[in-house]
């Protein structure tokens, strides 16, 4: 949980009223009006590329905003042929506008997969007197999320679909040097999850560290009784 919600969550306990709305897909009628509440006043969208952010977006308020901004940044790009815009391109176009210390901290938190501490994603992404450029990028940019956890900042991707395009299109070179500098930096951090070390030992190809650690998660699944993945775990590491 973020540290703002965790605040506005304690207040509960002042009487005051708090009400929970859960923002859901939206439909065709709700996603038009977002458009035209998005879109410049001076700048109507063409029936094509409304096509396409409906297309594209899946009733997300989040891409939505993102396909609107994108069909205004420069429209010449795209009037003549809306309908081969994907959402892949406005992310990666999005993140190609970003200093490069903001694109490997971004990179390294797409291929963990999951909520990284900042003193790990800041090792890994090799980020010195950089990191707070980085962060404030990729927060204004709406790129990550953070959480705390034991009095402790995590940081993630903001949304699963930017994560699975920036790895779905990271080299493959790259990949398995972030690959190998993650499972250091979560060593390190004493990090409590053999499963993803083992995983990304194995991305980098360093298959006795995979092997090892596959196995300490086996172990871990047996004294959990989750029989059948400790059976799967111990295979891998018998491989």
């Amino acid at each position: 949980t973020s540290s703002i919600l965790t605040t506005v969550l304690s207040w509960e306990n002042q009487n005051v009223d708090i009400e929970e709305i859960s923002v859901e897909q939206l439909s065709t009628s709700e996603t038009n009006e977002l458009i035209t509440a998005l879109s410049d006043a001076q700048q109507d969208i063409p029936p094509e590329q409304i096509e396409m952010i409906l297309r594209e977006s899946g009733g997300s308020p989040f891409f939505i905003d993102e396909l609107v901004r994108y069909t205004q940044i420069d429209p010449s790009n795209i009037i003549e042929k809306p309908s081969t815009i994907t959402l892949e391109q406005v992310i990666l176009a999005r993140v190609g506008q970003l200093p490069t210390c903001a694109q490997n901290l971004l990179e390294v938190l797409a291929i963990a997969g999951q909520p990284l501490k900042r003193s790990v994603a800041k090792q890994a992404a090799k980020l010195e007197n950089e990191e707070q450029t980085a962060l404030a990028f990729l927060r204004a940019n709406h790129l990550i999320r953070t959480r705390e956890k034991d009095k402790k900042e995590e940081i993630e991707v903001y949304h699963d679909r930017i994560r699975e395009t920036l790895v779905d299109n990271l080299a493959r070179e790259k990949c398995k040097n972030i690959h190998y500098q993650l499972p250091l930096a979560l060593e390190e951090s004493s990090h409590d999850d053999p499963e993803s070390l083992a995983t990304h030992f194995q991305g980098a190809g360093n298959k006795e560290k995979a092997a090892e650690y596959t196995l300490k998660a086996a172990d871990q699944a047996s004294l959990a009784l989750a029989f059948d993945h400790a059976v799967n775990l111990y295979e891998q590491a018998l491989a």
